[in-house]
């Protein structure tokens, strides 16, 4: 899965669960604008998802700006959590007939850092665009 770089609303069943954020952007930099809010979430305080804010944050982490041309495939992120020393969890959901929320897991990280970032993947429903949002507790 990549990430798009459209701006997408959740099915009303999770955006009411408020435990995910959402970056405003519309370029191709979703995952890294997700763990951003993921490592300086105490720090952003107020309008976590406004991409201005995020940017100053762009200097603190590692990666190759190749790797997010056409979005963030999962198959990078092993590569992100080394360079950086963060673990990274992609979960995602299915909503069934019956308006029930399903987690799925995608990836669990594969080192042992002391941060962690867990990521929802968001696939929009005719699948032409996906991103990834921060999940918080």
């Amino acid at each position: 899965p990549k990430c798009g770089n459209k701006f997408l609303t959740l099915q009303i069943e999770l955006y009411y669960k408020k435990s995910k954020i959402n970056p405003n952007n519309n370029d191709n930099l979703f995952f890294l604008y997700s763990v951003i809010i993921g490592l300086f979430y105490d720090q952003l305080k107020v309008h976590r998802h406004m991409v201005w804010k995020l940017k100053n944050y762009l200097q603190y982490l590692k990666y190759d700006l190749a790797d997010f041309k056409n979005g963030f495939e999962i198959k990078n992120i092993p590569k992100f959590e080394k360079i950086n020393n963060i673990n990274i969890n992609v979960l995602t959901y299915d909503i069934d007939e019956y308006k029930q929320l399903h987690k799925y897991t995608l990836f669990l990280w594969k080192n042992n850092f002391d941060k962690t970032i867990n990521l929802l993947y968001v696939e929009s429903e005719n699948h032409d665009n996906n991103q990834y949002r921060i999940l918080k507790k």
